[in-house]
């Protein structure tokens, strides 16, 4: 019979699963069964727990339902799982495909076909289960009793290196590193959002926690670590495997919250400021009455002034960004004329923040209290969407044909690897092939419009207009409508005009739970778009002298 072979071990350890590897071909050469080196399936480092993101048994399974083999050999049943119930279903996944489980340790064969021989297994597999929990629960208390020492309990944090002392392992402050903690919460501090700062580091080359760079939500973690004031917390969370991921974690009261100076890095005074300044962002988020985010704020100083980074120069197309020259002088200039000078844009007059601020928000109220004009855009722009994925019957037939080819290859390829034959790079190659034209003859689901549901939206997003001047909220009102430009040009009277157009992305696509948006790289300004056209700013009190 042939004969396959499954190791696991929790913790990384090449020599554990290789002995395990042994173990079990010799018990299966034992029986007088072969083992082909394709029928062994490794996890290395990989909990029992976990049955989402297990290369090695997910193979297996997969192998058995081929009917690839005729034994799974193992050295007991809790390398198969420490989760009573996904490890029960997935032997008897394996039993029911024609294969047989024999674990080596006891040299016996695992049965499951009586109540009582599945019962005996549901029992071993709580156990493995129970075992589990056990460990985890020991292990904190053991790591909370180091903690309190102020000892370090786990992988190094980012500005400390780790050094053994006598049996147990301290921390100490990595100048280097340091200095860039220091820098990004004194960036943050100033206002500058957390994307800016990643993208600052990351250009600059700068050394990033893991290997992985700078990201986001790498910076959200660093910004809220209390280390770095020189306070040890551990214990926050505690493992929670949930739906088959040994990963996930919940929230648990901290075991330990002891002071240590000396790892200190910040100021208690910088730690303040920029706690503070994320939870005034946090409080500009738009949410509805029984909370529910709508849209988030953009972060750092870009969002504190409407028209920053969406205001553009009608004469030279450059960016229009604020500046208070004086105390009663706030407006949007042009950059490039302030840069560059009359050489580089000759509208060097400033347009009053005030003035064009309110300006468009009025625009914009216009526009969406016009129900009856939104509602046309809307399905304008829903028929174009339509058209724009529709493919002629012509090239759906020569499609097909090619999808029928491609999968001829794919199977031919998948049994050659099976038989030992070497393909290189063919298979992912057609494979490849085969995904992105699948793609294209896959028909998205249509665009479903509802009246009565724009009228609400319309009006969820109106009030933000209307009940505040808070141009963070504003802005995210702009965004879910698809204005990304508003051009401000001089009128010869000595007043302004603006121009935009709002694509209605956010409005046609009725949120990701209703229907698909439209493609991103329609034209704002296409046929059928809302236009934002007042006759002339300069009416609205946004008149320079």
């Amino acid at each position: 019979m042939n004969a396959a072979v499954y190791a696991r071990k929790s913790q990384e350890k090449e020599e554990a699963v290789e002995r395990q590897v042994e173990n079990a071909r010799a018990f299966a050469a034992s029986r007088g069964w072969s083992v082909n080196d394709a029928n062994i399936f490794r996890d290395d480092g990989i909990s029992g727990a976990e049955f989402v993101d297990r290369p090695g048994f997910t193979a297996l399974r997969a192998a058995a339902k081929a009917s690839r083999f005729d034994v799974v050999v193992t050295m007991n049943l809790d390398r198969f799982g420490r989760e009573a119930y996904r490890t029960n279903g997935a032997m008897l996944e394996i039993v029911e495909a024609g294969c047989r489980i024999f674990t080596y340790q006891d040299g016996q064969e695992v049965k499951l076909d009586t109540a009582i021989a599945k019962q005996m297994v549901s029992m071993r597999n709580y156990a493995a289960e129970d075992f589990r929990d056990q460990i985890a629960a020991k292990t904190r208390e053991a790591l909370i009793a180091k903690a309190k020492l102020g000892h370090a309990t786990g992988t190094r944090t980012y500005g400390y290196d780790l050094i053994k002392v006598d049996k147990h392992v301290e921390r100490r402050v990595n100048a280097d590193e340091a200095a860039i903690v220091r820098r990004v919460f004194e960036m943050a501090a100033d206002g500058i959002g957390n994307r800016r700062i990643v993208n600052t580091l990351a250009e600059e080359n700068v050394p990033a926690p893991g290997r992985k760079g700078w990201a986001k939500g790498i910076l959200k973690t660093l910004l809220v670590n209390d280390l770095y004031r020189g306070v040890i917390v551990f214990g926050k969370s505690r493992s929670a495997a949930r739906g088959g991921q040994a990963s996930r974690r919940e929230r648990a009261t901290p075991g330990v919250t002891l002071q240590a100076p000396v790892l200190r890095l910040i100021s208690d005074e910088l730690w303040a400021k920029v706690q503070t300044r994320k939870t005034a962002t946090r409080a500009h988020y738009l949410r509805t009455p029984d909370g529910k985010l709508m849209g988030k704020p953009e972060a750092g100083l870009a969002a504190t002034h409407l028209l920053n980074g969406i205001a553009r120069c009608g004469v030279c197309g450059g960016a229009l960004s604020y500046s208070k020259k004086n105390a009663r002088t706030k407006r949007y200039y042009c950059l490039t004329a302030t840069t560059k000078g009359a050489a580089g844009c000759k509208n060097g007059h400033g347009v009053p923040e005030r003035e064009l601020d309110r300006a468009v928000v009025n625009a914009l109220h216009e526009m969406l209290s016009d129900q009856d004009t939104v509602w046309q855009l809307v399905t304008e722009r829903a028929a174009r969407w339509r058209r724009a994925h529709e493919i002629k019957s012509g090239e759906r037939r020569n499609a097909e044909k090619e999808v029928a080819r491609l999968e001829a290859i794919v199977s031919r390829l998948t049994d050659a690897i099976e038989k030992g034959q070497p393909v290189g790079d063919r298979l992912k190659e057609r494979q490849a092939e085969l995904d992105t034209l699948c793609g294209r003859l896959e028909v998205p689901d249509d665009i479903d419009l509802d009246r009565d549901y724009l009228v609400v939206e319309l009006n969820k997003w109106v009030g933000p207009l209307v009940n505040g001047n808070d141009p963070v909220q504003t802005r995210q009102v702009m965004r879910h409508l698809g204005i990304s430009k508003i051009t401000v040009t001089p009128d010869p009277s000595g007043g302004w005009r603006f121009d935009g157009g709002a694509n209605l992305n956010g409005l046609v696509g009725g949120g990701a739970d209703r229907s698909p948006a439209p493609p991103p790289d329609t034209p704002h300004r296409s046929p059928g778009a809302a236009a934002l056209r007042p006759a002339c700013a300069g009416e609205a009190g946004a008149r320079t002298s």
